[in-house]
């Protein structure tokens, strides 16, 4: 339950859409890529959960394919080189406690076409019924 909570909470504040994050600051951009992939991973778990379609979703396939994954991947540093204003990176690479391991345009794109398919396979099964 929590879950649609949070992807209701999401699709209102649309962190999926880059365009309505001009105007903030670094901060908030970060912050809000961030949720952006954090509510992205309960989606496609709910998702794959939902295979009736009975319960709410974060996206529809419409606007999963809308969606730009490479334009909403967090900046590969830490959190505390991120000020309001400006984004500082250390002179020296440092191993970076960012969690970057699915934030990529690949990852994204293999679930978000399973995620159409599962969607156009119900539809079709809806359709049969």
């Amino acid at each position: 339950m929590l879950s649609v909570e949070a992807m209701q909470i999401a699709r209102l504040l649309n962190l999926h859409r880059i365009s309505d994050y001009e105007g903030l600051n670094c901060i908030e951009t970060q912050l809000r890529k961030k949720g952006f992939w954090l509510v992205f991973y309960c989606y496609v778990h709910a998702s794959l959960q939902n295979l009736q379609g009975e319960r709410l979703t974060y996206l529809d396939p419409a606007v999963l394919q809308l969606v730009k994954a490479e334009d909403l991947i967090p900046l590969e540093i830490d959190d505390e080189f991120i000020f309001e204003h400006e984004v500082v990176f250390p002179p020296s690479r440092l191993p970076s406690s960012h969690p970057d391991l699915f934030y990529t345009p690949a990852y994204f794109g293999r679930r978000s076409e399973v995620l159409i398919r599962i969607q156009q396979n119900m539809n079709l099964v809806r359709a049969c019924e």
